[in-house]
């Protein structure tokens, strides 16, 4: 038996920050946050949309849970836009 079709929306390319170029110019806007396990940095775009970017560090594990670990923020950050 299956249950009713599941709508998956996603973060298309305006909705992430994917050119190194990009990620350089949040980097030196030097808004930033840490808590010890995670640093979260910032900037004002000018843009209408809100867009994000993922950058996970090796210290974070190997492939597989750098991986998981951005699907999870990405989709965290999926759902927080909505509300």
């Amino acid at each position: 038996m299956t249950g009713p079709p599941r709508h998956r929306t996603r973060l298309g390319p305006r909705q992430r920050i994917l050119k190194t170029r990009d990620f350089r110019a949040v980097y030196r806007g030097r808004a930033r946050a840490a808590d010890g396990r995670l640093v979260a940095y910032a900037r004002a775009s000018g843009r209408e949309v809100t867009r994000l970017g993922v950058s996970v560090g090796r210290r974070c594990g190997g492939a597989v849970e750098r991986n998981r670990l951005k699907r999870l923020l990405r989709e965290a950050f999926r759902r927080a836009r909505r509300d």
